[in-house]
Formats: structure tokens, sequence, C-alpha cells
């Protein structure tokens, strides 16, 4: 279990540097970053992850650490949600927000799935 998570962990930071690559570069030119680039990028990238995990730096991810820095990441994704979500401002959720915030995940989630099926569509007819 602990090697998936940190599996799923590393993909995550894998594609935010690929991300971080496409936003920089030039929207008429998308260049591409070499493996090596790749690698490096990744190996910098989870390095400061580590640091971050490793509260007391021992060099070492004790279970509480991992769990601690867990459950802050997870809590500020939660915020950051619930922020978007209470669209009034007023620090609480009504039934409304809530069903529109569902209803916009959801549109967004079919527009997806839409675009995914029709790039599919056009792959298979090439």
């Amino acid at each position: 279990m602990k090697k998936l998570m940190l599996l799923s962990a590393t993909l995550a930071l894998l594609f935010s540097v690929n991300l971080t690559y496409a936003q920089e570069a030039p929207k008429t030119q998308q260049a591409q970053p070499s493996t090596e680039e790749i690698q490096e990028k990744l190996k910098v990238a989870v390095k400061a992850e580590f640091a971050n995990v490793d509260a007391n730096s021992d060099g070492a991810i004790s279970l509480d650490e991992f769990i601690d820095y867990s459950t802050q990441e997870a809590r500020i994704k939660a915020e950051n949600a619930f922020n978007g979500f209470d669209t009034d401002n007023d620090g609480l959720l009504s039934e409304d927000e809530y069903m529109a915030a569902l209803q916009n995940m959801m549109r967004k989630l079919a527009e997806q799935i839409k675009a995914s099926v029709a790039n599919q569509e056009a792959e298979a007819q090439q």
C-alpha cells in the first residue's frame, strides 16, 4: 500500500513536470522536453517533495510524517474545493451551492469524456 501511495505521488509529480513544460512553451510552438530533461526535473521535484514530507530532516519518512503530510495536502485540497463551492463567500455551503458545484463537476466530466471519445474516434479513422 505504501509503495502504491508513493508511486501515485511520483506519477503526480511527473504529470506536473510535463504540465510545467507545456505551460512554459510558447503557444505556437509546443517544445517537447527530452527524456533527460524530464528525468532531471522529476529528480528535483521528488527531492523537494521528499524534503517536505521528511519533517524532522532525518533522511527518512516515517509513517507519522507521511500521514501528517498527506492529511495536510488533503485539507488544502478540501479547503480550495469548499471555497470554490461557496459562491457567496459566507463560509457555509447551502444546498443550492453544493448542488451547483456537483452539477458543474459532472458537466466538466461529461465534456472530458466526450472529448476523449471524439479523440479516440478520430485516431481510429486515421
